[in-house]
Order: structure tokens, then C-alpha cells, then sequence
């Protein structure tokens, strides 16, 4: 199905919900193979799914779909350059400016399961023949956290003095 928008009838913040949600169906559109550009002018745009491990025209990467929120995860195309106490991930997501956005965050535990089932396609974690965990957003009591083991796929409660690795998400 194709739809055509004129991108000059909509004010800017109307075009941005409807490439988010789009009005018909689910997924995002696609133009010429390429994620459709907030600009102006008609744009003829058919919508089609987008495939997880798809490096976005800002350099983030589709990392699939938010089993908490519904709505598209977008990942930084790489991990942080460092290991992370909890609080401290947290603290560096917030204040990320990567790919031209500044709304990172630490995924929550079932994102993360998410990004770890799609990790092949989405690919760039630091995973060798030692564990390699990663932090999630969600706290199990005041000292502990989940965390994710990309070698395996467990997840466990760590402490949040325990330094492990973050990729930062969107959505």
C-alpha cells in the first residue's frame, strides 16, 4: 500500500508521530529502501517492515520491538566505551548524545532479552570467551539490578556496585 504525504501540510511534530506510528498498519515506511526522512515536499512512501540489525540514516541501529512499550528500539552502533556501576550506566545513558539524539537510556530487562535474541543481526557487543554482562534499567531491590550475559543469554540480579557493560537505547 502506498501513501502519499505532503510533508508542507504538516507541521513538523505531526510528520514525526506519523513516521513513529504510522496510520495504517504497523512497521515504518520506507522510501527507496531508506528509512522515510522528516523534510518537506511530497513524499511517496510504502510501508514495509523494517528488518532488526538496520543501520538508520543517523547511524543507530534497529534493534527491534519494546516488549514494554510497543513502539521501535533503536540502539547506539556501539557499546559505551567503558564498564559501568549501575547508577553510573544510568548516569552515562542519560547524558549520551550519540547519532544526532539525546533521549538515550539503559534498556529494561525484557528489552534487553530482546536486543540478546536479536544480537547476530545487530551485532558490534563485547562478547568473547569471557562472560560479558549487560546492564538493564530494572532494579530488583535497592542494591541489585538485572543483568543480561551475552555469552549465554542468562540473566541475573548483579549488584549495583558490580561493573558490567551498557548498550543504550531508544524508543
Amino acid at each position: 500500500m502506498s501513501e502519499v504525504i505532503n510533508a508542507n501540510a504538516l507541521v513538523q511534530e505531526e510528520l514525526r508521530d506519523f513516521i513513529k506510528a504510522p496510520r495504517a498498519g504497523t512497521g515504518i515506511y520506507i522510501l527507496d529502501d531508506n528509512p522515510l526522512p522528516v523534510g518537506g515536499g511530497n513524499i511517496a512512501a510504502t510501508q514495509k517492515e523494517l528488518a532488526v540489525g538496520t543501520v538508520m540514516t543517523d547511524g543507530s541501529i534497529f534493534a527491534g520491538i519494546s516488549p514494554d512499550t510497543g513502539r521501535e528500539m533503536y540502539l547506539t552502533a556501539q557499546d559505551a566505551p567503558l564498564t559501568y556501576t549501575f547508577n553510573d550506566a544510568a548516569d552515562f545513558a542519560k547524558s549520551l548524545t550519540a547519532h544526532n539524539q539525546n533521549d538515550w537510556r539503559v534498556p529494561t530487562k525484557n528489552e534487553l532479552k530482546v536486543i540478546f535474541d536479536n544480537r547476530a543481526a545487530i551485532s558490534g557487543f563485547m562478547v568473547s570467551d569471557k562472560p560479558a554482562w549487560y546492564w538493564s534499567s530494572t532494579q530488583e531491590t535497592s542494591f541489585s539490578a538485572w543483568a543480561q550475559r551475552f555469552t549465554d543469554g542468562h540473566q541475573v540480579q548483579r549488584g549495583e556496585n558490580m561493573a558490567s557493560l551498557l548498550r543504550c537505547v531508544r524508543s
